[in-house]
């Protein structure tokens, strides 16, 4: 097959979200054994602005934050898989500031807090990574305003 047909493929994959470099060489990488012709695809795409580290970080966040709110470790672990550099990581996660990490929490605890009783929510927040001092204390409030 020709690059054009990869690059297609590539397309088609960056069509259902955006993607990061690693994201894209695995499963380039996987239809496609010769790494030279690979990196032509993804220099290409990344000359398209098709694939941008960067933006693929405060996508990532902004949905993570949205739609499934975890916290600074873990958002740190998931883009550490998908090849983020940590420096970038670092960097994009020091704009988040405590008022959206407890946005975030308030949100779950909205969400699931007819579902658990209080304990149970506070173990539901840890495994998300979330602080337990800050997590207790927002479900304390919760049970307070009942």
């Amino acid at each position: 097959m020709s690059n054009e047909k990869y690059y297609q493929k590539a397309l088609r994959f960056l069509s259902f979200r955006p993607r990061s470099e690693k994201e894209i060489f695995k499963y380039l990488n996987k239809k496609l054994k010769d790494r030279h012709q690979v990196a032509q695809i993804i220099t290409r795409l990344k000359n398209e602005n098709l694939i941008n580290d960067e933006e693929f970080v405060d996508w990532w966040l902004e949905q993570r934050f949205s739609f499934n709110p975890k916290s600074k470790k873990v958002l740190r672990l998931e883009l550490l898989q998908k090849g983020i550099a940590k420096n970038l990581i670092e960097e994009k996660l020091a704009s988040i500031s405590q008022h959206q990490i407890q946005t975030a929490i308030q949100t779950l605890i909205a969400k699931k807090a007819k579902l658990y009783p209080p304990q149970k929510l506070i173990n539901y927040l840890t495994a998300r990574g979330f602080e337990y001092d800050l997590v207790k204390n927002l479900v304390d409030e919760l049970a307070q305003k009942r």
